[in-house]
């Protein structure tokens, strides 16, 4: 009898589980802005100008080293969990490459005020879960809850391709967030070996990926230096915005 009854609380979970996971229908997920792009704002949270940066950043590291990182921003999930939405958006909209494994999504759900960033398993060496949660914990939820979203979402991509790329370690996060001369440094190393060439080569290759087209130099030094959102939507309080990683 124990045997049996223990059979069918298997039985039963197991139903739970993949009914949770059976849960998400391809009706519950946006498709994918036309033409394509690595950020998604279905809300207008960014504006143009900040767009254009963020998107011809993720473009230039995803042409130069094959891994891929996308940014969606949605008003809500609908209630579903943040972590299973955004992994299985991620899996449905193909984020990284085929066979590597190797895409990264950092999803927000405005009015819902959760964010989660999810890694395939090519990057989980470099980037584990509970380093994506720190990520969130210590570059987006702060930048957020003060309405400064292009900030913290160009400080968390910064982040997380350095730790892609092994310019530093998980352990470092906490520092790089608490001390202002790395800050410092960071900016300066930014604008000499990434600001300059990425402007270089964009400049040749304007609007060559994703129809749009390749921000001024003097409009990405503005954008790194202000870090201020000006994008176009409202929002309220930002006190109780959640989220984790992974």
């Amino acid at each position: 009898m124990r045997s049996l009854l223990e059979t069918i609380k298997i039985l039963s979970f197991a139903c739970v589980m993949i009914a949770s996971i059976g849960g998400l229908k391809a009706q519950d997920f946006p498709e994918p802005m036309d033409p394509p792009r690595l950020v998604n704002d279905f809300i207008g949270l960014l504006s143009e100008q900040e767009f254009q940066y963020l998107e011809h950043k993720l473009e230039m590291y995803h042409d130069t080293t094959s891994n891929q990182f996308a940014i969606i921003i949605i008003p809500t999930t609908n209630g579903y969990d943040m972590a299973q939405y955004t992994a299985e958006l991620g899996e449905k909209w193909g984020v990284g490459q085929k066979g590597k494994d190797n895409g990264l999504l950092i999803a927000i759900s405005f009015d819902e005020r959760k964010m989660h960033i999810s890694t395939g398993y090519g990057l989980e060496a470099t980037i584990p879960d509970a380093t994506a949660k720190r990520i969130v914990e210590n570059y987006l939820k702060p930048n957020f809850r003060k309405e400064a979203y292009f900030q913290g979402l160009d400080e968390a991509t910064s982040i997380l391709i350095g730790l892609a790329e092994g310019e530093f370690v998980a352990e470092e996060i906490d520092a790089q967030a608490s001390d202002p001369i790395k800050e410092i440094l960071g900016f300066i190393m930014m604008a000499a070996f990434f600001v300059i060439p990425f402007y270089l080569i964009n400049k040749r290759s304007a609007g060559r990926h994703y129809g749009t087209s390749s921000p001024s130099f003097w409009m990405i030094m503005a954008l790194m230096m202000s870090g201020r959102r000006s994008g176009g939507h409202s929002g309220g309080s930002f006190s109780d915005f959640s989220g984790g990683g992974g």
